[in-house]
């Protein structure tokens, strides 16, 4: 319906409604079928609707507040334990996150890491992108730790800068 300046891939944009300080996206899911995560049997059978409102990088200045229509689906498998659930959506919003995909890979992560949790908190509030200090800490803590590669040769004056050898070359 409208152009966005971000892609949304699987939903169909209803309605954007522009106001003073937010922009609302109404969105509806477009995929007819969705598996089950359990024992991954295709199901076009809806059990509900229910909309979901991740938080979503700013625009424009201002913040985008997501209304995404999902569906619950019935498992059509008898065997299967689990009755209904929800439709994935991997490339937009995790299974049970508060914030879209977008947002918690690139800028929290980002702010958590550069600078401290209460100051990027505040930052991120006032930039539109409201996010506690824990929040942040929880991000930066999800981030893996890089290896470092442990040298296979050592050169001579790699020995020298230990303490015990600086100490004995004090002495002499």
């Amino acid at each position: 319906m409208s152009h966005l300046p971000f892609s949304l891939p699987g939903f169909d944009i209803k309605r954007v409604l522009v106001l003073e300080n937010t922009v609302v996206i109404q969105a509806v899911a477009t995929c007819s079928t969705a598996l089950c995560p359990s024992c991954q049997h295709a199901s076009q059978r809806v059990h509900c609707y229910y909309t979901r409102s991740p938080r979503d990088l700013p625009s424009s200045g201002r913040a985008v507040q997501l209304k995404l229509l999902v569906r619950r689906f019935r498992c059509q498998n008898v065997q299967c334990p689990r009755l209904t659930f929800s439709e994935r959506l991997p490339e937009v919003v995790a299974v049970s996150a508060q914030r879209t995909v977008r947002l918690s890979s690139a800028t929290l992560r980002l702010f958590a890491i550069a600078l401290n949790a209460q100051l990027a908190s505040r930052l991120l509030n006032e930039g539109g992108m409201p996010t506690s200090s824990d929040t942040l800490v929880r991000l930066a803590k999800q981030i893996p730790v890089l290896s470092k590669e442990v040298p296979k040769a050592l050169g001579v004056d790699d020995f020298g800068a230990t303490r015990s050898y600086v100490c004995s070359c004090k002495d002499s």
